[in-house]
């Protein structure tokens, strides 16, 4: 039996919400938003859910006959007793693993011409979540926000959140990419020192706006 971890939790909030099978609980990741936040939890389905049963949060009943079995997780009041004091809990910060903006942060040994190509692959990307986002709100039936609809005032927060970071990652781009274009190469040059201090002047002003903001 293994130890329970932020995965089993995400989980066990699944199972709180209807009984699953595994191979339903992995479809369903594939169309939530849970995967904008915790995209391990796809490959962790199929040993999480039964380590959730092994520490008694989670009941498994076999359903269907011959081919068609299948087996059916359901919460159990131990299982919502721990999935509330998980949720009590103050949770970790957040960490961020993105190759992608590790090449731009090394840039300076490669070629101009490689970081464009990094940045245009980032603004795919994030146009691809876009995509995404739109076809799960406005062309599935039922749209992604209206599947549990009595969580769909929490599920909708996530939505914008989304939205509000792909707005920032291409406002990003689009300022970073002019400003590249004005560059002979990676190295460190005069127009790379414009930048500096323009875009360090700029940082550190709105940085000091919002601590007078929320520190007062």
């Amino acid at each position: 039996m293994k130890k329970l971890t932020s995965t089993s939790y995400v989980l066990l909030g699944q199972l709180a919400i209807q009984p699953w099978s595994a191979y339903e609980l992995n479809k369903h990741f594939q169309r939530s938003f849970v995967r904008t936040f915790w995209p391990r939890v796809e490959s962790h389905v199929y040993g999480e859910i039964k380590n959730l049963a092994a520490h008694g949060l989670a009941t498994v009943k076999d359903e269907g006959k011959g081919k068609r079995q299948r087996s059916v997780y359901s919460i159990t009041e131990a299982g919502r007793g721990a999935l509330s004091n998980w949720v009590a809990e103050p949770g970790k910060s957040r960490m961020v693993e993105w190759e992608q903006l590790a090449k731009i942060w090394y840039a300076n040994h490669g070629t101009k011409e490689q970081m464009l190509e990094h940045l245009e692959t980032v603004k795919n990307d994030v146009l691809g979540r876009l995509r995404w986002m739109l076809v799960l709100m406005c062309e599935t039936d039922p749209p992604a926000g209206r599947l549990f609809p009595q969580r769909s005032h929490i599920g909708v927060l996530a939505g914008e959140l989304n939205l509000m970071e792909i707005e920032m990652i291409l406002n990003w781009l689009d300022r970073v990419e002019v400003e590249i274009a004005g560059w002979e190469d990676t190295q460190y040059s005069k127009a790379g020192e414009r930048t500096y201090q323009s875009v360090f002047a700029d940082v550190e002003k709105r940085a000091r706006a919002l601590l007078t903001k929320y520190d007062g």
